[in-house]
């Protein structure tokens, strides 16, 4: 039971149960699919738990050039999936563009923008072939996640209103 309940956890997802004496136990669970707000929104709910007061989320968006061709925008897929930790959400709301939310306070921004900018570095030494795209990184905002989880779902929201959005990605 330990462990479904920690891969429904690891998944966003909520468990429930309903006993009923004599007759046994039925167990259930949900997981939210490709509804990027309420992957966020239970995202948010379990750093909230985990994490409690101290728990801040910034939202960063990154993009690469409308021209690009879909195997680099593939390729800079790859590399942002590689680069999450394990706390990190990657979503992609248009083909050349994804939002990363990453659990750091402000004050550890500029070390996430360094860990990317290294990494992207040494991806592209790395690769035979054409570099990676060129990113733009821009930090849309923190928040903390106690009192600012309205400010962050609302900012979240209209990347995704106006297109159908790709599967969100949780790195665990």
């Amino acid at each position: 039971m330990n462990i479904a309940q920690e891969m429904v956890d690891l998944n966003l997802g909520e468990m429930s149960v309903e006993s009923t004496v004599g007759q046994g136990s039925t167990f259930s669970f949900s997981v939210p699919m490709a509804q990027p707000s309420e992957v966020l929104r239970r995202y948010l709910d379990r750093l909230a738990r985990d994490r409690g007061n101290a728990a801040t989320v910034s939202l960063i968006q990154t993009s690469i050039d409308q021209a690009a061709e879909m195997d680099r925008a593939a390729a800079a897929d790859c590399f942002l999936n590689f680069i999450l930790r394990g706390d990190d959400l990657l979503f992609r709301p248009q083909p050349h563009q994804w939002l990363l939310v990453v659990p750091t306070p402000p004050i550890e921004l500029p070390c996430v923008a360094n860990r990317i900018r290294d990494e992207y570095l040494a991806a592209n030494r790395r690769r035979p072939h054409s570099p990676l795209p060129p990113f733009e990184l821009s930090v849309l905002n923190t928040w903390p996640v106690l009192t600012g989880r309205d400010e962050i779902l609302a900012c979240f929201g209209p990347f995704f209103d106006a297109v159908d959005a790709l599967p969100a990605i949780a790195a665990n």
